[in-house]
């Protein structure tokens, strides 16, 4: 080897151990500074624990389809009407209450059809809705109900059903009568 080559040689050498040299240096002083020494309490690990789902929550609840595959009826009721089993309280004010389920839709559509009694049915998109539709063999002062159902994931479905107010007793007179001093009070 010729001696420039040496002297180069010698040079990388030399420069390899600094740079190993002020790598463990920081090194030591990265790995000190992160002990648990300085006085801060060591932070516990969370062990990953796995989600409990929707569906093992109800494997060990009360089933929700019979022998033939139909659905079943809750304890829950609107004007009359029983909701399905496996549904999700989303909201509820006065006359409006909506749920989420994880039942396919169409068990849903199922399930509503025979119980509802309405000439208005409407498609709009992915949803169905059924309009002042009154629940099948309800007694006494029976409510009109808009029932819509509305997938909105794959496996996801909202269920809305609005309570319909009552229609107005008074006639033709009477209610021109009562329209005009509600404009009254608005002037």
């Amino acid at each position: 080897m010729t001696r420039a080559r040496k002297g180069t040689a010698a040079r990388s050498t030399g420069r390899a151990r600094g740079l190993a040299g002020r790598g463990g240096l920081w090194l030591a002083l990265f790995c000190t500074s992160c002990s648990s020494e300085t006085g801060a309490p060591p932070v516990p690990r969370a062990e990953p624990s796995e989600p409990v789902t929707e569906a093992a929550r109800r494997a060990d609840a009360e089933p929700l389809y019979d022998a033939q595959g139909r659905l079943l009826e809750s304890s829950t009721t609107v004007a009359g009407l029983r909701m399905p089993r496996g549904l999700v309280a989303e909201a509820s004010s006065g006359r409006i209450h909506v749920w989420t389920t994880e039942v396919p839709f169409q068990k849903l559509l199922e399930y509503f059809g025979p119980r509802l009694e309405t000439t208005e049915v409407e498609r709009i998109g992915a949803a169905v809705r059924y309009r002042a539709a009154a629940p099948r063999g309800v007694r006494g002062g029976v409510v009109r109900l808009d029932v819509t159902l509305l997938p909105y994931t794959p496996t996801a479905t909202r269920l809305t059903v609005e309570e319909l107010p009552p229609p107005s007793t008074l006639g033709p007179a009477e209610l021109e009568a009562q329209l005009q001093r509600d404009m009254q009070r608005w002037d």
